[in-house]
């Protein structure tokens, strides 16, 4: 079994045996799996299984000279913009060997809601979650040009998930949550217009942050803008407008339906460096969350990584920074100084209780470190 990803090319000795032993190490483990869905989350702890087991000496030295020799670039080319067919696999995986009728995202920064449309399709299965339906609509409502640069060619997640004959559509609850003025008014304008409320998809006007409060965003910038955050407004606020600021936590507390299941199946963060903030403000809904993503790069300040690896890895997560087709473990004493770069570059963290995901990104993982990696000079 060699299925780390497609672009891997000559995998040594050393990782091929790895791979086999992951693969029957997964076979291993779908009975596990069930065992530790629905954990109350007072009783969920972390499994310490051969998956998540401490960097070796080895391994420190490999992610070294191999991932990090040189400039902080190199960590950008390994993790920025990242494409990840083994989250894909995971879902579907998840899906087959443990299906729950329910999934629940929550997408902090949700720009201009096509990832969110996207992760709602690729959930549910549910063809009503259409990019392209979304696309000519938020075109409609808020005439943004730069889509047919971003999105009329890399429709992926639609290529990816048709609805077969015969297949379940699984049930969302997806919340949006934007704070940037123009970006949330045609969210929530195209979401009304499309009707996709009832289906699960929930738009929000929020910032969010560890804190209650009110925040400031510009009011006057183009439709579609990114790279906005908390701190934008502190230079030229009077072309700004007040957008209320609550944490994960009261998102929850107000707009998850009574009745349903709390957990969380993924929560994606995009704050433009604010991410850590966002992560402190969640601590009770990461008890119950299985897989998070954010984003780390020159916004965060002062703001530190490690910092968050260990606020993370207290919770039980297990986090690797995510590339093309890559993952490195930065988790359990794999931490190195380089790490801290303060680039472009995105984090994925899973807990250690979905023991099948685990063995995925571990596997992942495995095969990334021990396979070479080509990147420019």
């Amino acid at each position: 079994m060699i299925s780390f990803s497609k672009n891997m090319g000559n995998v040594t000795g050393v990782s091929i045996l790895i791979a086999t032993l992951v693969g029957f190490a997964m076979a291993d483990g779908h009975n596990s799996v069930r065992a530790l869905r629905n954990v109350d989350p007072a009783e969920r702890t972390p499994v310490h299984h051969a998956f998540a087991k401490e960097c070796t000496p080895e391994e420190l030295d490999l992610l070294k000279r191999n991932v990090f020799v040189s400039s902080p670039d190199k960590l950008m080319q390994l993790s920025h913009v990242p494409v990840t067919s083994w989250k894909d696999k995971m879902i579907r995986e998840d899906q087959i060997y443990q299906p729950k009728p329910f999934y629940r995202v929550i997408t902090v920064g949700c720009n201009k809601g096509m990832d969110a449309i996207g992760t709602a399709r690729f959930l549910s299965r549910n063809p009503v979650f259409d990019k392209t339906r979304w696309y000519d609509e938020m075109c409609h409502e808020a005439k943004i040009d730069e889509f047919n640069l971003i999105y009329r060619t890399k429709d992926d997640v639609l290529a990816q998930c048709p609805l077969e004959e015969g297949e379940d559509v699984f049930e969302v609850d997806v919340h949006c949550v934007e704070p940037l003025p123009v970006n949330i008014d045609a969210i929530l304008k195209t979401n009304q217009e499309l009707g996709m409320e009832k289906y699960g998809f929930h738009a929000h006007r929020y910032a969010i942050s560890d804190v209650p409060g009110t925040a400031q965003f510009p009011s006057g910038v183009a439709p579609g803008s990114e790279a906005f955050g908390i701190s934008s407004c502190k230079n030229n606020p009077m072309y700004c407008e007040d957008v209320e600021q609550i944490t994960v936590d009261e998102l929850a507390k107000r707009h998850f339906q009574p009745g349903t299941p709390e957990q969380v199946d993924i929560l994606m963060i995009d704050a433009e460096g604010y991410d850590f903030h966002v992560l402190k403000g969640a601590k009770e809904t990461l008890k119950n969350t299985r897989f998070i993503e954010f984003e780390y790069h020159s916004f965060w300040g002062e703001e530190k990584l490690e910092d968050a690896e260990k606020f993370l890895a207290d919770l039980g997560f297990v986090c690797y920074y995510e590339g093309i087709e890559r993952l490195y473990r930065i988790s359990k004493g794999c931490w190195i100084p380089e790490y801290e770069a303060h680039v472009w570059s995105n984090v994925a963290c899973v807990h250690e209780s979905e023991f099948h995901w685990v063995s995925m990104m571990e596997s992942s993982f495995l095969g990334s470190l021990y396979s070479p990696l080509n990147l420019v000079n």
